[in-house]
């Protein structure tokens, strides 16, 4: 009998060391518990940040990535803009030499009209046509490169030359367009015109006038280039290359062809 209860009194002394340890002992794991958790949240709202700020930071390099593109594909235009400009640039100098060339050219043709020799001789139609049966027009005709009105305005040049008053009549032949040169003498005119023979070209005094209606008439080939706004109707220069043929060729040609 004494044994139990000594035996129950060690086990209530024992229970009561045991709960003074082990209670302390859950309160500082149910604590240490709390602040785990408290750290997981914590570290789980990090992750949730960093995820955000991952997501930004990609929607970010993906705008950045089409702002290259972009900026690359205006690059790309620029580059080529740029090569068109210079293109357009050469071709500028180049237009810009040939007008200087046509200056030149212009300035020679000025100086052969100051040149154009006085009446030493009586300039009747008869003398025309005898000036004429001898001309050789020194080109083929070729539509829109030495046609009618580059035919005119080198006859127009060439009878000035001789001292013949033309002048470059623009209008209609049997009612097509047409150009062709009026010699005027004391108190009457008539008008040259040219045929073709094959490649050669030739002049005549038209026959029938009749068959031609005068819209425009200019002194000289420079009211013609005035009125049409540049020398592309105009230029036989060009094309026979001027200077090159000058008037004192042609005075050998119809000299030799006179003899």
């Amino acid at each position: 009998m004494d044994r139990a209860r000594s035996f129950a009194r060690a086990l209530a002394a024992l229970a009561v060391v045991l709960l003074s340890v082990l209670i302390p002992l859950s309160l500082s794991l149910y604590v240490e518990n709390c602040k785990i958790k408290h750290e997981l949240s914590k570290l789980r709202d990090e992750v949730r940040r960093l995820e955000i700020e991952n997501r930004i930071l990609r929607d970010r390099l993906k705008c950045r990535g089409m702002a290259f593109d972009y900026l690359e594909g205006r690059l790309l235009n620029l580059s080529v803009k740029l090569a068109i400009a210079e293109d357009e640039r050469e071709r500028l100098k180049m237009e810009v030499s040939e007008l200087r060339e046509t200056v030149r050219d212009l300035r020679k043709i000025i100086k052969a009209y100051e040149e154009v020799p006085k009446n030493y001789y009586s300039y009747d139609k008869d003398l025309l046509r005898i000036f004429l049966k001898h001309v050789v027009i020194p080109h083929g005709y070729k539509k829109d490169v030495f046609d009618c009105s580059e035919i005119s305005s080198f006859m127009e040049w060439l009878l000035e030359n001789y001292g013949f008053h033309a002048k470059i009549a623009v209008g209609e032949r049997d009612g097509v367009g047409h150009a062709w040169v009026i010699v005027c003498f004391n108190g009457s005119s008539c008008y040259v015109d040219f045929r073709c023979n094959g490649s050669s070209c030739y002049p005549v005094i038209a026959g029938d006038e009749k068959r031609y209606k005068v819209r425009m008439v200019f002194e000289s080939v420079y009211d013609a280039i005035r009125a049409y706004g540049g020398t592309g109707e105009w230029d036989w220069w060009r094309v026979l290359g001027f200077p090159k043929v000058r008037s004192k060729d042609c005075s050998s040609k119809v000299t030799s062809s006179t003899s």
